[in-house]
């Protein structure tokens, strides 16, 4: 089980991204044992929460989430209950560009996902998912539960 952590971004979005929150990271996602991607995207092609077969991209840090077998199903089950979910640009714009802590309750973007799901197995208590960048994540998760690999 592992987070991915994008950087280097091609896209003006992740560009952006990376510019206004002064970090590395752009997007990050869960990648799970059996390699399905759980993640909330804002793609043409892909709008929320998606479920995807992992494939393998040059700029993408991977860093081992150090759970359980069963913390890993019950983190499943929940990413898997919220398929289809929109994605959260209005919690965006009014939680990281706006300090207002404004969000859309069933739709996510993807920091603000995969902190959501990691409380919901006890990882990352304390932490106002809607307010967590990319970078942000990284900067709190790295303190606790993963490994680089």
């Amino acid at each position: 089980m592992k987070i991915l952590m994008y950087k280097n971004p091609k896209s003006f979005g992740g560009k952006l991204i990376c510019w206004f929150t002064k970090g590395q990271y752009y997007h990050c996602e869960f990648l799970f044992s059996d390699d399905i991607v759980f993640s909330a995207e804002s793609s043409s092609k892909n709008w929320g929460v998606v479920k995807l077969p992992y494939i393998y991209k040059e700029n993408v840090d991977h860093f081992k989430l150090n759970i359980t077998e069963e913390e890993e199903r019950i983190l499943r089950l929940n990413c898997e209950n919220e398929l289809g979910c929109g994605y959260d640009i209005i919690g965006i714009i009014f939680s990281i560009v706006l300090p207002w802590h404004f969000e859309n309750p069933w739709w996510w973007f993807c920091s603000e996902f995969v902190t959501a799901m990691l409380q919901r197995i006890g990882i990352m208590e304390g932490i106002e998912a809607c307010a967590t960048s990319p970078d942000k994540f990284f900067r709190h998760f790295i303190e606790s539960k993963i490994t680089k690999v």
